[in-house]
């Protein structure tokens, strides 16, 4: 190919003109600002990126973490309610189990004394080291209620003039 001499001049004056374009002084200056404004762009887009990574990391943890402290809790809450369910179970087994004992030890008193309630009558009433009357069985028993209850009846029973009053007019 043939180099056309006006263009050959042209670029010739081109070449020499951007030649000393990059020499000049004004020219570094213009590029050494560029070069460092993207340089440092650059460090800061780095810095930024490994930043924002780690805290989105240590953000993921703490989202797993409490995930798995969220189901730690409903399997804690769910294997106490299977234990409470088992113990249910386990109590009205064992009530079963008493249900059908006390049927049984019922037939043996029948079949061994004949009359198994006069039985259980002179053993947990008449046999009794404490009685009834006593404050202690009865305190324990009804409470409060039943002693207010007691002394009220005696001071009626001592008093013949609050005998006459009616109950109503009492309370």
């Amino acid at each position: 190919m043939r180099c056309v001499p006006a263009l050959a001049g042209a670029f010739r004056r081109g070449s020499l003109y951007m030649a000393q374009r990059f020499q000049s002084l004004s020219f570094k200056v213009i590029v050494t600002f560029i070069l460092m404004t993207v340089l440092s762009i650059a460090v800061i887009d780095v810095l930024a990126y490994f930043a924002s990574s780690r805290i989105s990391d240590e953000q993921a943890l703490k989202a797993k973490e409490s995930v798995l402290i969220f189901r730690g809790d409903m399997l804690q809450d769910q294997l106490t309610q299977l234990e409470n369910q088992a113990n249910s179970i386990a109590r009205i087994e064992a009530l079963q189990m008493s249900i059908t004992n006390l049927k049984s030890g019922w037939k043996t008193i029948e079949k061994t004394a004949g009359d198994a309630r006069a039985e259980l009558k002179k053993v947990f009433i008449a046999g009794n080291p404490t009685p009834p009357t006593s404050a202690r069985s009865s305190s324990s028993r009804k409470g409060r209620a039943a002693f207010i209850i007691r002394a009220t009846r005696r001071r009626r029973a001592k008093s013949p003039a609050t005998s006459r009053i009616p109950p109503s007019a009492i309370c």
